[in-house]
């Protein structure tokens, strides 16, 4: 699994598409997967959404520049 950071967008392929860390393969099955309801904070949903936004627009902003840079390259030398 590629985990290396990216220089660009500081984060990893697998957060990038996943919107999570790579939980480094921990045996989830004794896990109670129940949880109760009024527990949920919508201020802390909203708080974790706006990160994993920013994150993933970062990412594609990055992944845009490179592409630019490197298709006006290739263009130019067609020339």
């Amino acid at each position: 699994m590629n985990l290396k950071v990216s220089r660009l967008h500081q984060s990893t392929p697998f957060s990038v598409m996943f919107n999570r860390r790579a939980n480094d393969f921990e045996n989830y099955t004794q896990v109670n997967p129940n949880f109760d309801i009024a527990h949920i904070q919508p201020e802390a949903i909203a708080a974790q959404y706006k990160k994993v936004t920013l994150r993933r627009n970062k990412a594609l902003i990055a992944n845009h520049w490179r592409f630019c840079k490197h298709w006006s390259a290739w263009g130019s030398a067609g020339d």
